[in-house]
Formats: C-alpha cells, structure tokens, sequence
C-alpha cells in the first residue's frame, strides 16, 4: 500500500479506536502528521520498513473500519458492548465468534462512553 492509500485510509478515522498496541497507535499518529518512516523509526529505534509494515497493517485495519461503520450488524455490537461497559459487566468474546469485529466493537463502545462522559 502507498503513503497516498494509506493516508486516504486513516482519513475520517480515530486512530485510537483501531485494533492495535497503543505503540503502533502512536507510530500511525505521527505517520499522518507527516513524518517519514525513517524519522519514526529513529524514534522506536526500529527499522524503516518495520514502520512500513505496521502502518499497512493499521491502514488495513482503518478501512475495515469504515466498512463496518455501515455495518447494522457491528452496529449492533457496538450498542450491546455499550450497555454492558456502562453496567461494567463482565465481557467475555468467545474464540468461536468473529474476535476482530467484536474488538473493535468493544473499542468503539468503550470511546463512546468515554465521550459521553466528558460531555
């Protein structure tokens, strides 16, 4: 994927409710903000195409985000993982369901609540 897709792909995204370590979270960051990927892997002291590959991954990541964004079904999850963290009942995802989607759900939910909160 090139600088030019990516960046298309976090366009519109909230990078901190993508799946991910909060380390490559803050390398997307500062991805869009127009680093190299020779200036962020300086920073982390990893290579410049370790920076590449985890960039992809959180492009991807992105886009599979916006797709479930018009995604009733994940929509749903999201609305059930709300009432459960604002209950703070326990949450158990089973390995038989699609661990990715509900994640990221969960993520969502737990954002959403935090913004409702501050308000």
């Amino acid at each position: 994927m090139n600088r030019s897709d990516k960046i298309l792909a976090f366009e519109g995204i909230e990078i901190d409710l993508l799946r991910g370590s909060l380390k490559n979270k803050e390398i997307t960051k500062l991805f869009i903000t127009g680093m190299t990927y020779k200036e962020i892997g300086e920073m982390y002291r990893i290579s410049s195409s370790r920076v590449g590959q985890i960039t992809d991954r959180q492009a991807r990541i992105a886009n599979f985000y916006k797709k479930m964004q018009n995604n009733l079904e994940y929509q749903g999850l999201v609305k059930f993982y709300l009432g459960k963290v604002e209950i703070n009942e326990a949450i158990s995802i089973s390995s038989e369901s699609n661990v990715s989607e509900h994640m990221m759900a969960l993520e969502e939910a737990r954002k959403r609540l935090e913004e409702i909160r501050i308000d």
